[in-house]
Parts: C-alpha cells; structure tokens; sequence
C-alpha cells in the first residue's frame, strides 16, 4: 500500500498540473498507479504526462457513489410500497376493512413501508455496527426479496473488497 506523497489547496486539473511539474521525467514513468475520482480529465492528463500510470477509483468515491445508488433505490421502493399500500386500500370492500387486522390487505402491504423506514441510516452502516432492532429490519429486507435488500447486499460485498489500511 502507499502512502500521501504531495497535497495541496484546491483541485482540479492546475493543482494536479502543479504536482507533476514538479517531476521529473523518470518519477513521472516510475509512477504505477494513481487514484482518484472519476473525472476524465484525470485520465486524459495521466495518459499524456505519465504513461505507465494505472487510473484506479478511489474506496472513498466509490463508497459515496453506491450509498447514492442505495438511497434512490430506498426512495423508489418507498414510493413502489406506498403506492400498493393506496391501491390495496381503494380495493379493499371498507366492510371487510379491519384497521391492523394481520389479514388485511392493507396490512400485508404495510410490511414493506416498514421495514423501508430508518433504511436510509441502516444502510450507510456496516452489518456489525447495527443494532439487534436494525438487524431485524434488515431481514425483514431481505425477506421481501425487493430491490433494495439486493443492492444492499451489493454494496456490503463491494465493500468487503475495498482496501481499509493506511500507509504503510
């Protein structure tokens, strides 16, 4: 693993222009990796000063992005679990209606909208720092086989092979 070699204020493409002006041309084709976000220009510049350098996705960046991935996927089957709950009650005979009766089609669609509350916060965390209650609520998930029990999934073993070590 390596470690920070030169930092500097600011960003983009003149702040990464000061670090390799300030090499020479052999530390520049020693160079073997680089990590970054995903903004071509990195590429772009990399490829043309610094020819044997690999373009690799910062842990940090991916992380970001597929917790941003998660949370619209929480969002939509919220709204999906929302909507069945609507259309379970405009088609339920009111006579039959047994508010919080388990047999209810109401309540069989309620499941999901709860188990979707607090997902948001659960799913940012890592399995062993969530609560017994969280864990519960994340089978009851996994149970309902939907969307976001699945990305969740995903995104848990992607992180598993991210690196967590510092400098060595």
């Amino acid at each position: 693993m390596g470690c920070l070699v030169w930092a500097q204020e600011g960003y983009g493409k003149e702040v990464l222009s000061l670090f390799l002006d300030g090499l020479t041309r052999e530390q520049k084709s020693s160079i073997e990796v680089v990590t970054a976000d995903a903004a071509k220009w990195i590429e772009e510049l990399l490829w043309r000063r610094c020819p044997n350098a690999r373009w690799v996705m910062d842990p940090f960046h991916v992380v970001e992005w597929i917790n941003d991935v998660l949370e619209r996927v929480r969002r939509d089957e919220w709204q999906a679990a929302r909507q069945a709950d609507r259309q379970a009650r405009a088609a339920e005979p009111r006579a039959q209606h047994v508010p919080g009766s388990s047999g209810s089609v109401r309540a069989a669609s309620r499941r999901m909208p709860f188990a979707l509350r607090g997902a948001a916060m659960r799913s940012r965390r890592t399995p062993k720092d969530l609560s017994a209650r969280q864990r519960e609520r994340l089978l009851e998930l996994k149970r309902a086989e939907g969307h976001l029990a699945r990305a969740w999934t995903l995104k848990e073993d992607l992180e598993g092979h991210l690196p967590r070590k510092g400098c060595a």
